[in-house]
C-alpha cells in the first residue's frame, strides 16, 4: 500500500496539502498530533466520501475513524512491574503535569501485583530541583524504585536515583532504545502502531467511520511494557499474566459501556 508524508511550514500550507490529498486518489488520510488532527476534521467537513483517521484521540464523525492510544494502561502496567520488582515494599510516583488517570492507574497495577506495597507519590514537579527532592522524598520513605512519570524529566532525578542506588521506570521510551541504569523499565506508546492498524484496517475491510477504536495492552506493540534484560525471567512471565488479564477486564468493561450507551434509557411514557 504507497504511503505519501504530507507537510506544511504552515497551517494554511498543511490544510491546503490536505485537501489535494482528499480530492486525489488517496482512500485514507491520517492525522497525528495537533495541529493536524484539527485541520483533518475540518476538511473531512468538505469531502463526505472520502475516508479519515485520527490517531490518538476519540473523536469521530461519519468519515473519520478515531485510533485511541490508551496511555494509563501503559501506566498501569509500570505499577504492576513496580510491584513485583520492589524489595521494600515501597515505590515512589514522581511527575509533572501528568493526568490523574495516570497516577490512579499505576497505583491499581501496583495494587493487583503486590497489595503490600505502598505508594509515595509527589505531582507537579516543574524545577530540576523539585524532581531530584522528590525522588529523594520518595528514597527517605525507603521506597527502592519510582516511576518518573513524563516526557521532560530532568538529569537531576536520573541522577538522585543513582545516588540513592534506586531504579527507576520512566515514561514513554521506545522499544529500540537499550535501557541503562538505573532504568530499569519503560513505557511504550506508540502512535506508529495505531497508524499502522488504520493501514491494516483499511486493506482488511476493516475500516468504518464514525468508529473509535481502543488500542492498549490489547495491542502491547502500541501501548505496553519494555524491561531491562537484567529484570528475571519469572517477573516477565507474571507480568505478562497482569498483561492479559488488564486486556480481558478492559475489554468487558468498553463492552458493558457501549451496551450502555446504545440501550434505550429507563422511564418516561
Amino acid at each position: 500500500m504507497p504511503v505519501k508524508l504530507l507537510e506544511g511550514r504552515s497551517e494554511t500550507e498543511l490544510r491546503q496539502a490536505l485537501r489535494d490529498a482528499a480530492d486525489s486518489e488517496a482512500t485514507l488520510l491520517i492525522a497525528a498530533g495537533e495541529p493536524s488532527r484539527k485541520l483533518l476534521r475540518e476538511v473531512a467537513r468538505d469531502f463526505p466520501e472520502q475516508r479519515f483517521a485520527l490517531i490518538d484521540a476519540t473523536e469521530v464523525d461519519a468519515n473519520v475513524a478515531a485510533y485511541d492510544l490508551l496511555e494509563d494502561q501503559a501506566a498501569w502496567l509500570a505499577g504492576a512491574a513496580a510491584g513485583l520488582l520492589t524489595r521494600q515494599n515501597v515505590v515512589g510516583y514522581a511527575s509533572g503535569d501528568a493526568p490523574p488517570a495516570w497516577r490512579e492507574a499505576f497505583a491499581a497495577g501496583l495494587a493487583a501485583s503486590n497489595p503490600q506495597a505502598r505508594l509515595v507519590m509527589r505531582e507537579h514537579n516543574d524545577s530540576a530541583a523539585e524532581w531530584a527532592g522528590a525522588v529523594r522524598a520518595a528514597v527517605q520513605q525507603q521506597a527502592d524504585i519510582v516511576y518518573l512519570v513524563g516526557d521532560n524529566v530532568p538529569y537531576s532525578a536520573f541522577s538522585a536515583a543513582r545516588e540513592a542506588g534506586i531504579e527507576v521506570i520512566v515514561d514513554r521510551h521506545s522499544r529500540e532504545l537499550r535501557l541503562a541504569p538505573p532504568v530499569i523499565a519503560a513505557t511504550v506508546t506508540d502512535p506508529g502502531e495505531a497508524i499502522l492498524q488504520a493501514g491494516r484496517d483499511l486493506h482488511d475491510a476493516m475500516w468504518k467511520g464514525g468508529a473509535l477504536r481502543r488500542l492498549g495492552v490489547n495491542a502491547p506493540n502500541a501501548v505496553g511494557l519494555v524491561l531491562a534484560r537484567s529484570v528475571p525471567r519469572e517477573v516477565h512471565e507474571q507480568l505478562e499474566i497482569h498483561r492479559k488479564q488488564l486486556a480481558v477486564d478492559s475489554a468487558r468493561r468498553y463492552r458493558r459501556e457501549r451496551d450502555a450507551a446504545q440501550s434505550p434509557g429507563e422511564g418516561g411514557l
